[in-house]
């Protein structure tokens, strides 16, 4: 990660204009995948997020986070029938 990588990081509050090539709105596993993958690209990259990186990600979705399987994480390895 470059120098820019580790700034945009912190938390802080937009209270100027900035400038970017795409804003990403929200700071979940969708918008953070998004906003890598396009600053990987070469892109300016700014992304909004009201509350904290990652807020809700697993609790606000039930905290399945699983490839639409169902279950709770504990459940997981017996519905694959995968040894585990």
């Amino acid at each position: 990660m470059g120098s820019d990588c580790a700034t945009s990081a912190r938390n802080r509050s937009l209270t100027a204009e900035t400038a970017a090539d795409i804003v990403v709105i929200g700071g979940g596993y969708t918008g953070l995948s998004a906003a890598l993958h396009l600053a990987e690209g070469g892109a300016r990259v700014a992304l909004l997020e009201a509350s904290e990186i990652g807020f809700g990600g697993s609790g606000r979705n039930v905290g399945l986070v699983n490839a639409g399987m169902w279950l709770m994480p504990d459940a997981l390895p017996d519905a694959l029938r995968a040894p585990f």
